[in-house]
């Protein structure tokens, strides 16, 4: 379940829901209105898998992170949200995409890699975010960050064998190369390397 905290604008959560993005917000679907910081997180941890996207910075940080749910805190903009979001949530779009490969062998081939990588970029985020240690969090940035490179390579290989018109490919290649590059800042902060 995808959660948005308070803070997110209307406009944010509009552009998600036309992304085919599900979403819930505190306060509004699930909660009540001025829920404070030390109310959020234990409610989260009554919902079924919740992930909360907030950006409220005094949530970051290990000592908020709990096994029954996924925080992440965005450092973006207020108008900027929805497109951090749909980043890190690119499986639903990768679904797809596969869905429009042709029913060849290199079609089929392609299809499974993709679907394979695409899908981890999200699930590994969000085992990241629920890593019991500093090292565990930094080692899943890095798997994906090599998931989300390998998607954009996958997306290559469909635009170069022409088993797609590059329109319809380049804006989910190019959002795997920026998320790739991302998650090395993110892995390279986080392990104090930079």
């Amino acid at each position: 379940m995808n959660v948005v905290d308070e803070n997110i604008l209307e406009s944010q959560r509009q552009l998600l829901r036309s992304g085919g993005i599900s979403i819930r917000q505190i306060g509004l679907e699930l909660g009540r209105k001025g829920m404070a910081d030390e109310e959020i997180l234990p409610f989260l941890r009554t919902l079924p898998r919740p992930t909360l996207f907030t950006r409220d910075l005094g949530l970051g940080g290990r000592r908020f992170c709990h096994e029954r749910y996924c925080l992440v805190t965005l450092a973006v903009g207020q108008y900027e949200v929805a497109h951090f979001v749909r980043r890190l949530l690119k499986h639903l779009r990768v679904l797809k995409l596969v869905g429009a490969l042709p029913k060849t062998t290199e079609g089929r081939a392609l299809r499974s890699q993709l679907v394979r990588s695409g899908t981890s970029v999200g699930a590994n985020y969000r085992a990241a975010c629920r890593g019991r240690s500093k090292a565990e969090f930094i080692a899943k940035l890095g798997t994906v960050e090599e998931e989300a490179d390998e998607s954009a390579y996958w997306m290559e290989l469909i635009i170069d064998g022409g088993l797609l018109p590059k329109a319809k490919v380049d804006a989910l290649r190019q959002e795997a190369c920026e998320l790739t590059a991302i998650m090395s800042s993110s892995r390279l902060t986080a392990s104090g390397r930079r």
